[in-house]
């Protein structure tokens, strides 16, 4: 029988810990390896080294391990029994071994925490984060927070201040006009770039969304247009204005309970966009764009007022 190796002991025993989620030491280093097991670095660097190969690690351009779900031929897991979803921290405390989330794990983490910036922005006051209490809501760890509230910074709400936090600034009328005058002046250009390069099968789509289902009154409301002209413009400035800052308003509209009446205005002006695109009338498009943008300033206001309401009630 062959006697195993100190490094093939550490690597199954770390393997077993690894596919529960619980190493037993943090963060996961060569050196908190070797403590943890009382062994010297050589044996553990064999293992990591091991394990980089297999892909159960991954090592980060600043140095730091993390590992990913990975599969068996059969399709069993060997590691990373959630799936790539984050482990839940009661305690929101760190762990030092992160689980690397997919594209759309983290959009959906970030969205979940977005709303929940969006009422703390509507306090009428800036006030700091409280980490430990914010990720327990969520069930994930402090450093996941942390690269979630770095993400979400990018978009001016939230400010990290050294050797005090995170804080959340509020929200003020001149960030509703300042906003609303720069989307102006940016997607008047977008539609300008625009000009002759509609798919007018998708436009009659966006419109057909815009438009009451027969035999029913509620009025459906598809804001895509905006994200299209965007995307259609091919101006990387274009792009990033709208992909930062059209999200925190985009989640306040969301998280606000609109009058039938006001989305009913709202999607007639977004067929009359669109009416006027698929006929090449492109002066009375960019008309109509322009009163649609410039009467989304009340439509904000009524929203905000909507979600302090809502907010409140619960209470």
């Amino acid at each position: 029988m062959r006697k195993l190796k100190i490094a093939d002991m550490i690597g199954k025993d770390l393997r077993k810990r690894m596919q529960q989620g619980n190493p037993g030491f943090q963060p996961v280093t060569l050196q908190s390896i070797a403590n943890y097991y009382n062994v010297s670095i050589t044996p553990v660097k064999e293992v990591v080294s091991r394990l980089l190969e297999e892909g159960l690690l991954v090592k980060n351009p600043n140095g730091r391990l993390t590992y990913t779900a990975k599969t068996t031929g059969d399709g069993s897991q060997i590691l990373g029994e959630n799936n790539g979803e984050e482990y839940s921290h009661a305690e929101g405390r760190d762990s030092g071994l992160e689980v690397p989330l997919v594209t759309s794990q983290m959009e959906s983490l970030c969205n979940k925490i977005r709303d929940w910036v969006v009422l703390a922005t509507l306090s009428g006051h800036s006030h700091d984060i409280n980490e430990q209490s914010l990720a327990i809501r969520y069930g994930i760890n402090r450093s996941r927070l942390r690269q979630v509230l770095a993400q979400i910074s990018q978009e001016s709400w939230i400010i990290y201040t050294p050797n005090r936090g995170w804080q959340v600034r509020p929200l003020e009328d001149k960030d509703v006009e300042d906003y609303l005058e720069i989307r102006e002046m940016m997607e008047l250009k977008a539609l300008e770039l625009c000009e002759g390069r509609f798919d007018h099968h998708k436009v009659r789509e966006i419109i057909k969304n815009n438009t009451n289902s027969p035999g029913t009154d509620k009025p459906t409301l598809d804001d895509s247009l905006h994200q299209y002209f965007s995307e259609l413009s091919n101006n990387t400035y274009i792009k990033n204005f709208f992909k930062v800052n059209s999200k925190y308003y985009s989640a306040l509209f969301n998280l606000a309970t609109l009058e039938a009446a006001t989305v009913r205005v709202m999607a007639e002006q977004h067929c009359d966009i669109l009416q006027a695109i698929l006929k090449n009338d492109w002066s009375t498009a960019k008309k109509s764009l322009r009163l649609h943008i410039r009467s989304q300033e009340e439509n904000l206001h009524l929203a905000i007022e909507k979600i302090k309401l809502q907010t409140k009630e619960k209470r």
